[in-house]
């Protein structure tokens, strides 16, 4: 059994989310912890930064 598993999902559609839950019960036998490490891009050129998004 690994020791940690990385499941790739997009959260909105609750099916998918209710699919990688019982992936991950599947694997472990329970849940325990759950990490949501969604982020979010803005790519720009520096010069065109609006920086007040990362102050």
């Amino acid at each position: 059994m690994p020791s940690a598993v990385k499941l790739d999902l997009d959260i909105a559609p609750q099916a998918e989310l209710d699919t990688k839950v019982e992936e991950a019960i599947g694997i472990y036998g329970s849940l325990e912890l759950w990490v949501n490490n969604a982020g979010y891009i803005e790519a720009s050129l520096v010069e065109e930064a609006k920086w007040v998004l990362y102050l």
